[in-house]
């Protein structure tokens, strides 16, 4: 009866099937090809990662780059698409390893400085990476997992 309703309600399981569907603009099918590749290797781990990398993934010139890495990407630039990857790679790491140094966390997400992950960290969280261990500590102790 639920299957009925969803296959005869007028709801798509997959919308590209329908008459009136868009596909998706060149820029956005680029994009994707990209941060797909990005995700699946993790390539935002590497510090030395290049413009000519990311856009080769992508299949565009460098100026293409980076209008569609603003536009698609919701960034300013490459460098913050990389290291909204990294802080989210972070905030993964201190979870699961949390007896890991700072250092070694910024090493592992592609900052090999500290001072420029605390930097990163604070611009992207609102707090510290300490603060935001600290409070990952006491949410633990007062969820009973500790």
């Amino acid at each position: 009866e639920l299957m009925e309703k969803v296959s005869g309600g007028g709801y798509d399981k997959n919308p590209s099937d329908r008459a009136d569907a868009q596909p998706l603009p060149e820029e956005r099918i680029l994009f994707l090809r990209m941060d797909d590749a990005v995700n699946q290797g993790k390539l935002y781990t590497q510090s030395d990662l290049s413009r000519e990398v990311l856009s080769g993934l992508m299949g565009a010139d460098r100026n293409r780059f980076a209008r569609i890495i603003r536009e698609q990407g919701g960034v300013k630039n490459m460098s913050e698409y990389l290291n909204n990857k990294r802080m989210r790679y972070a905030e993964e790491l201190m979870l699961e390893h949390p007896n890991w140094t700072l250092e070694a966390i910024a090493v592992d997400c592609g900052i090999g400085s500290i001072s420029t992950f605390n930097r990163v960290f604070k611009d992207y969280y609102g707090v510290s990476p300490s603060e935001f261990r600290k409070s990952l500590r006491l949410s633990d102790k007062v969820g009973g997992v500790s």
